[in-house]
């Protein structure tokens, strides 16, 4: 628990102010990675790139995606 507070607190430290929102499909360990290999100023919007073409990954975005009507072609 702490690992994950500790990360989460460095991620609002460095891109809070950019708007950025850690969500539960974003990886702890690649945030801690990206975190400890980039300066502030070297996190870019692309960053998180790594995690999202992974189809595991995109599988489980695109799940949540649909069980929103407003965001699906033909909402109810």
């Amino acid at each position: 628990m702490k690992r994950l507070t500790r990360v989460v607190d460095d991620f609002y430290e460095r891109l809070g102010l950019r708007n950025w929102i850690f969500h539960d499909m974003l990886s702890v360990d690649s945030i801690e990675q990206l975190l400890a290999e980039t300066s502030d100023a070297g996190i870019r919007r692309g960053a998180l790139d790594r995690d999202v073409p992974r189809p595991e990954t995109m599988k489980w975005w695109t799940m949540r995606l649909r069980s929103l009507s407003r965001l699906r072609s033909d909402p109810d």
